[in-house]
């Protein structure tokens, strides 16, 4: 049965523009937040919003995008997730967006199976900036029958689509992303600081990289690492919120590698880096977002 309906639980940073690539492909929506403003910045466009994830429970397809496994286990299984509005015919296939580590995914799907809900691992990578223009990486886990059925909706909010394995496998993958992501941060920050205070143009300095040894995520299209940058550092509150969800993640990492027969020196000291990063680094973010007003030739 092709799904007609999505529900999107979460419209942060990422759920907020990935509900509206699915109302622009023609889904009927529901968005599903605790924040009035946020529900209200849905209203009057055929939107139906709601704070209580139980009105999700009849949507064919429900993303989830929180940004805890406390969050994702409240909104499915609590005294008014998902679970508490499921009523006879279908139910939803369940999405979960949020990074949460393979753990916490495959006991969901346990308690998921038995009510006979379906379940399928959907981390995201590529922020906010990429999800505005529906150009996420999506990795996912789950039986193929499922992937297939929602494969419509995600390829309206992800240009990439990877189907991983089962449900965990796609956590997996994306710890191990954001693990070499997260070092690749700081150090891109730290470095395009130094760019910029000698003299050089953040463009010409990504175009450079991008066909050199520094390639990396933010040297791959031009102008938008200035703009991600610019958009982590508008408040000291939106560069705590983003460190905050790295340091979540790399303890996921952490965890992950305790059953591990191999030894991960540099993923603890990065983890243990999180917890002191502090306003030089807000500052360094901080000035190579300001050169998203700048091109070559002087400010635009």
């Amino acid at each position: 049965m092709p799904v007609r309906s999505v529900c999107v639980i979460g419209a942060g940073a990422i759920g907020a523009p990935v509900a509206r690539r699915i109302l622009e492909a023609g889904f009927e929506l529901t968005v599903c937040d605790q924040n009035a403003a946020v529900l209200a910045s849905f209203a009057g466009v055929g939107v139906t919003v709601t704070r209580c994830p139980a009105d999700c429970a009849t949507s064919d397809l429900v993303l989830i995008a929180v940004a805890t496994a406390e969050q994702v286990t409240d909104v499915v299984t609590g005294n008014h997730g998902i679970l508490s509005g499921l009523r006879s015919g279908p139910s939803p296939i369940i999405a979960i967006m949020s990074t949460v580590g393979p753990r916490a995914i495959t006991d969901l799907e346990k308690c998921l199976e038995m009510q006979g809900v379906r379940l399928i691992d959907a981390p995201v990578s590529g922020g906010a900036l990429r999800a505005q223009h529906g150009r996420l990486t999506m990795l996912v886990g789950g039986a193929p029958a499922n992937f297939e059925s929602a494969k419509p909706v995600l390829e309206t909010v992800a240009s990439r689509l990877f189907h991983c394995g089962a449900v965990g496998a796609a956590q997996t993958i994306k710890l191990v992303n954001n693990v070499i992501a997260v070092a690749n941060l700081l150090v891109t920050g730290e470095a395009y600081r130094l760019a910029l205070d000698n003299g050089l143009a953040l463009d010409d300095v990504t175009r450079i990289l991008d066909v050199s040894s520094g390639r990396n995520h933010f040297s791959a299209h031009e102008g938008e690492a200035a703009v991600s940058f610019a958009s982590w550092t508008e408040t000291h509150q939106d560069f705590d919120a983003l460190t905050s969800i790295l340091g979540k993640d790399l303890a996921l990492a952490q965890q992950l590698s305790y059953a591990s027969s191999g030894a991960f020196p540099f993923m603890k000291h990065l983890a243990s880096l999180m917890d002191s990063l502090d306003d030089e680094t807000f500052m360094n973010w901080h000035a190579v977002g300001g050169a998203k007003a700048l091109t070559r030739h002087g400010a635009v």
